[in-house]
């Protein structure tokens, strides 16, 4: 018996951005179906987005990413396949560094547990540790190497604060409960987005001086390199050039629900230093 409901259509992907504070460049992770991520390049200034590889596995989004001048991409993967489970070395959990759009690693640590990575300059990614005594051990990657330019610090989890404290800075953000609500003014009008913590990612909110407008069905939303609101909803990406018709003047820049998995191998200059 086929119990294939051929008239109900798949659910829409899901979108989570990463914009660089320093470069009109932002990495969007398109998630669906489960545990099937394709990492996209957006360059802002134009519009225009480059479809990169896909990795089989879990990403963690909380626990990326992207340099302020948009050359490195962190992020933290599960692959739960069993190809992994023998590679002591490695593991089926893991952080990586890659040059997007490509999750082809350039630099490896496993058992990626504990805690977040921040980049606070292009030169300097600090790497979350929740174990005081295994601070030192993190840095230490298992696979490939650090250029010669960048330089990577461990904290342990009482540091986490401060740390991430800097990172909003350099974002953009500001923290007005701790580690619970946080927002970020957009340039161009009077308005502000505010961004709140769930259990699962966050939620969204656009406070004017007379209205406050939640954001339904929006997966992720920020306030992009040109000053607009820009943010993800049901596979799509959309941008607000003017908020004087709130999300009504939202325009769709692209839809990724028709992307499918395919094989795609790292160019040379993404597999080296």
């Amino acid at each position: 018996m086929d119990n294939t409901n051929h008239g109900t259509p798949p659910p829409p992907c899901r979108l989570h951005g990463f914009l660089a504070a320093e470069a009109p460049v932002a990495v969007l992770l398109r998630r669906g179906p489960a545990k099937n991520v394709q990492m996209i390049k957006w360059n802002t200034g134009s519009d225009t987005f480059e479809l990169g590889q896909w990795l089989k596995g879990r990403v963690y989004e909380d626990r990326c990413d992207l340099s302020p001048d948009g050359a490195l991409f962190f992020y933290t993967a599960g692959k739960y396949d069993g190809k992994h489970q023998d590679d002591r070395k490695i593991g089926s959990y893991y952080g990586v560094l890659s040059r997007p759009p490509y999750f082809t690693a350039l630099t490896v640590w496993s058992a990626w547990s504990n805690g977040p990575a921040y980049f606070l300059s292009s030169k300097l990614l600090m790497i979350g540790r929740s174990q005081v005594s295994d601070v030192q051990k993190r840095q230490i990657p298992k696979r490939g190497r650090f250029p010669a330019g960048l330089h990577v610090e461990t904290f342990a989890h009482e540091n986490s604060a401060s740390i991430h404290q800097r990172h909003l800075e350099l974002t953009g953000w500001k923290s007005v409960l701790e580690n619970e609500v946080y927002e970020k003014p957009l340039p161009t009008s009077d308005a502000t987005l505010v961004k709140t913590k769930r259990m699962q990612g966050y939620s969204y909110t656009l406070r004017t001086p007379s209205d406050l407008l939640i954001l339904t069905g929006v997966d992720w939303a920020d306030v992009d390199q040109r000053g607009r609101l820009v943010f993800t909803r049901d596979g799509k990406v959309f941008a607000c050039n003017s908020m004087e018709n709130g999300l009504d003047g939202a325009i769709e820049l692209a839809d990724f629900n028709s992307s499918t998995f395919e094989p795609l191998a790292a160019p040379e200059w993404a597999k080296a230093w």
